[in-house]
C-alpha cells in the first residue's frame, strides 16, 4: 500500500541528534496546537476566538536499551545537559521524502524522560517528550 494511502502505521522513523532510533520506537505522535485567543467584543452573542501562537511536541515511546549508540546513551545526556537537538520524524522511514511521505523536523529539547519504569514481566519502555525550541517544519522535497 502506498505511503499516502490508508493503512497501518508500522514503519515510522525518528532521528534524534543524528541518531536513528526508529528500530527501538514503539509509539510516535506529533502534536501541533494553536493558542486560543479571545476575539469577542461587546454585542457578541458567542465567545469568539482566533488562533494565536503555534506550539508542538513530539512524544515517543522507546524500548529501552542501555547499549552504546542506543536509546539511553543517546537521550540521557541530552536531557541532563538541557541540550537543544534536531528531531526528524517521517511516516515511512524507508521511502523518499515526498508530499505523501513528509518529514517533520524541529529544534527541540527533551522536556520529559523516563529512563526506567514498568511492571514485572513487561518490556522496559521509555516515554520521551520533545518540546519546541524553534519551528516545526514539514518537508516534502
Amino acid at each position: 500500500m502506498p505511503v499516502g494511502a490508508h493503512g497501518p502505521f508500522w514503519n515510522a522513523g525518528i532521528i534524534v541528534h543524528s541518531v536513528d532510533l526508529s528500530d527501538h520506537c514503539d509509539t510516535l505522535t506529533i502534536n501541533v496546537t494553536a493558542a486560543q485567543l479571545d476575539d469577542s467584543a461587546m454585542g457578541d452573542y458567542t465567545d469568539v476566538q482566533r488562533a494565536g501562537l503555534f506550539s508542538w511536541t513530539i512524544e515517543a515511546t522507546f524500548f529501552q536499551d542501555f547499549a552504546a549508540g542506543s536509546v539511553d546513551v543517546t537521550l540521557q545526556p541530552l536531557f541532563s545537559g538541557r541540550s537543544d537537538v534536531i528531531v526528524v520524524c517521517q511516516p515511512d522511514k524507508d521511502a523518499a521524502i515526498s508530499a505523501t511521505n513528509p518529514a517533520y523536523s524541529g529544534l527541540a529539547f527533551i522536556s520529559a524522560y523516563t529512563p526506567m519504569g514498568g511492571s514485572h514481566g513487561d518490556n522496559l519502555m521509555t516515554p520521551v517528550t520533545f518540546s519546541p525550541r524553534g519551528e516545526l517544519t514539514r518537508i516534502t522535497t
